[in-house]
């Protein structure tokens, strides 16, 4: 997985930059908040006593080896609808409720509710399933890997996007 801030082909930490979760390398985790060490990158080998193991095989000496899969998590693959706020709204009017019966029945603030409807606030992860479940409707859409200068399917890094915004704009 490549750095989502410089491009590097590691990114092992999950940060947190300003409310905005990403996948970060080592140098790069130093400007926001760890949020996770990912280790879903390991494939090979990894001695037992490295992931929590007794160190060995009784009697013997010998240390066991143990193979790890990379971890394929769903959730990082999921993003927050880019019109969240119209769709909530509509759906509290089609079910005939305000933002103060919204933030009643999903225990949060009536301030907090506002802001998300309003658009001016992005919802966390577990409030925006929360609000998927009461209004049913859906929030989250797949994230789509872009194709970057090299021609290979690789998510798009911050750089990039810069790059392309301004591209666009000339």
């Amino acid at each position: 997985m490549a750095c989502e801030l410089c491009g590097k082909k590691e990114a092992n930490y999950r940060i947190s930059i300003e409310g905005a979760e990403m996948d970060v390398c080592e140098s790069c985790a130093k400007h926001g908040k760890v949020l996770k060490r990912s280790y879903s990158d390991i494939t090979g080998p990894v001695e037992a006593s490295a992931i929590g193991g007794a160190g060995g095989i009784a009697g013997t000496g010998k240390t066991q080896s143990v193979t790890r899969e990379p971890r394929v998590s769903m959730e990082s693959e999921m993003e927050i609808i880019p019109n969240y706020a119209e769709r909530i709204r509509n759906a509290c009017n089609r079910l005939g409720i305000s933002h103060h019966v919204l933030a009643e029945r999903l225990s949060e603030k009536e301030s907090y509710m506002d802001k998300v409807m309003q658009g001016r606030q992005v919802p966390d992860e577990k409030t925006a399933r929360k609000i998927e479940k009461e209004l049913h409707i859906a929030l989250f859409e797949s994230s789509a890997e872009t194709v970057v200068k090299t021609g290979k399917m690789e998510k798009a890094t911050l750089g990039d996007v810069i790059y392309i915004e301004k591209k666009n704009k000339k």
